[in-house]
């Protein structure tokens, strides 16, 4: 069942001249879920324009002709090759405890009949094909907009907030000389494929700068300065476009769990994988807690993944207004909104204003490392029902698929 919602026009007075206000709420499905375009001028309980239907850019894409398996059995090494596969890469994550195996599938096969083969041969194998993953970033250019900490309305604090956090990041190449991170400690490792040239920096130089960047003045960010930050690059460059595939999360996430981060940022998105699903899991079972960006594809009908795994918390992004970012996913998975739309960000060379949820990820990220930090439950579930009693609730009331619970409300306190 589909419903029209109630167009309301009216006349306010502000400052003692009448301006007009517009609320359209065009057409919602029977899940109470917005389909169509949505407009506000102030106010806090709608959300900004959306985009139409997703379109080829959130297909689901993987390197061609490989698959990534793990549960392999003991003879798996010995025996593959016979049924036309080759092993391209065995990769030991030990913190995960997991072996996991890239293999070239036979000659003149597809992806499905080969998981299929293999499936038949070694029942209780964990197989997917090697998923490309994005930056949850926007491709645009902006004139203006705010710094991080003020959009956040969180205090300045002393270089030494964050002393003795450790946090992860997951993403692209870090510019490790830009001026963001003298006197700043960053432990910067590559996981692309050793063929490949590593992606561009200006992704990964943003988000990690959001989290350990100075923070005053014309400040990159800077949430957490203090603290130590343990940044993956897993995208590389291939055709001309930067991508990153599931290995290089899978052996990212595995140093993130073997360094014992108290939280390791992923503003990253991708399908769902059975291997990464399985990676995921492990990693929670191991006390690493994982906050991801929502993903920027402008849709309710295909999560973005690692946030959507029940074990990773996701966050949105909103503007300056609390306006959702147009491009922001919606689901069921999302569980907290933050700053995400025109956030001055660090990039080789300088710096920009930026949008998207991969900017709005480092906030909550912060936010739950200093807790963790003083002995708060690591839990997913556990973090998401704390904070997400206490949010500023935005949109429909209670928990959407737009904001989540909202903006976590708990002013952050230094280590």
């Amino acid at each position: 069942m589909r419903f029209l919602a109630v167009l309301a026009l009216m006349m306010v007075c502000a400052g003692g001249a009448w301006a007009q206000s517009r609320t359209t709420i065009i057409e919602y499905d029977d899940k109470g879920r917005p389909t169509g375009a949505n407009t506000r001028q102030g106010g806090s309980n709608a959300t900004a324009p959306a985009r139409g239907p997703a379109t080829n850019r959130n297909q689901p894409r993987a390197i061609d002709n490989e698959l990534i398996v793990t549960n392999a059995p003991a003879d798996f090494e010995n025996s593959v090759g016979g049924l036309g596969f080759r092993i391209v890469e065995k990769i030991g994550l030990r913190a995960l405890d997991m072996t996991v195996y890239r293999l070239r599938i036979p000659p003149q096969s597809n992806a499905d009949d080969a998981k299929a083969a293999l499936g038949r041969r070694y029942p209780g194998i964990v197989a997917d094909v090697n998923h490309l993953y994005d930056p949850s970033q926007a491709n645009e250019s902006l004139r203006s907009g705010s710094l991080a900490r003020d959009m956040a309305g969180w205090e300045q604090v002393p270089e030494t907030c964050g002393k003795g956090l450790k946090l992860g990041s997951i993403d692209g190449f870090v510019d490790e000389k830009h001026p963001a991170f003298t006197n700043r400690t960053v432990r910067f490792r590559n996981f692309h494929r050793e063929n490949l040239p590593p992606g561009a920096a200006s992704h990964g130089t943003a988000v990690a700068a959001l989290l350990v960047g100075h923070p005053a003045n014309r400040g990159f960010g800077g949430l957490l300065p203090g603290a130590t930050l343990y940044a993956a690059n897993m995208f590389e460059q291939d055709g001309g476009q930067d991508s990153g595939n599931a290995v290089g999360f899978l052996k990212a996430l595995d140093w993130m769990a073997e360094e014992k981060v108290h939280v390791v940022n992923m503003s990253i998105a991708g399908p769902d994988n059975t291997v990464v699903k399985l990676a995921v899991e492990k990693a929670k079972r191991n006390g690493l807690v994982m906050v991801a960006a929502a993903g920027n594809w402008g849709t309710a009908d295909r999560p973005a993944f690692p946030g959507a795994y029940p074990a990773v918390i996701a966050v949105t992004a909103i503007d300056d207004k609390k306006l959702v970012y147009q491009d922001a996913n919606r689901g069921d998975y999302v569980a907290f909104a933050a700053p995400g739309v025109k956030v001055w960000t660090a990039i080789p060379g300088g710096g920009k204003f930026q949008s998207g949820t991969s900017f709005a990820a480092p906030f909550v990220t912060a936010q739950i490392a200093l807790d963790i930090a003083k002995g708060a439950e690591r839990d997913a579930n556990a973090i998401k029902a704390r904070y997400g009693a206490n949010a500023l609730d935005l949109g429909k009331p209670g928990k959407d698929e737009v904001f989540g619970f909202g903006i976590i409300r708990t002013p952050p306190k230094c280590q």
